[in-house]
């Protein structure tokens, strides 16, 4: 799992969490899923993204969570 501390513009803390799901079967039998949980005062996303396997899984979420940091304006504590 995957764990991180956001600070949004308005200072509220936001956190990030990434776990890996078991392999799934939407096109084959070695999908896998990556969940994403982004919790905080203003910031409310929760979702599954797939890949081929397990790593392409995580890339996947990683790509995804770029996007929101950007939508969001999060940033690291110390930034």
């Amino acid at each position: 799992m995957f764990h991180r501390t956001y600070i949004g513009p308005n200072g509220d803390r936001i956190e990030l969490s990434i776990s890996l799901g078991d392999n799934t079967n939407i096109a084959g039998p070695s999908e896998c899923s990556a969940h994403i949980a982004l919790t905080g005062t203003a910031v409310d996303y929760e979702f599954d993204v797939i890949g081929v396997d397990c790593i392409q899984a995580f890339e996947n979420a990683l790509a995804v969570l770029h996007s929101v940091e950007e939508k969001e304006q999060l940033s690291l504590p110390g930034d």
